[in-house]
């Protein structure tokens, strides 16, 4: 991925991407197989953000790098906040919070 600014077309063609080629939702079943990011580092560019991430799978850490244009980004974004909220792991502020079993509720 070329480190060069995000043009108005490029970012229309992120867009057209990002919908025509969405993936289903990951099932129950793939969740509970999926590697675990156990820690990461991120970097904002010119043409979206990059993650260093450190993956556990089976036992096994191994660094994958993601980058995810503007588009892909806000989605990221947004599903860590609403979804964050939703399941109750984010408060209103952003912060993490035990799990409600875990309040005594």
């Amino acid at each position: 991925m070329a480190l060069n600014p995000m043009t108005k077309e490029a970012l229309t063609v992120c867009r057209l991407e990002f919908e025509d080629e969405k993936p289903t939702a990951p099932t129950g079943a793939q969740i509970e197989e999926a590697p675990d990011v156990v820690s990461m580092t991120s970097a904002a560019v010119d043409n979206g953000v990059a993650f260093s991430l450190v993956v556990r799978d089976e036992g096994r850490d191994t660094t994958k790098v993601l980058f995810f244009n503007p588009v892909a980004a806000k989605h990221l974004a947004d599903m860590i906040l609403a979804g964050g909220w939703q399941a109750g792991w984010l408060d209103e502020r952003g912060n993490i919070t035990p799990a409600s079993s875990d309040r005594g509720d």
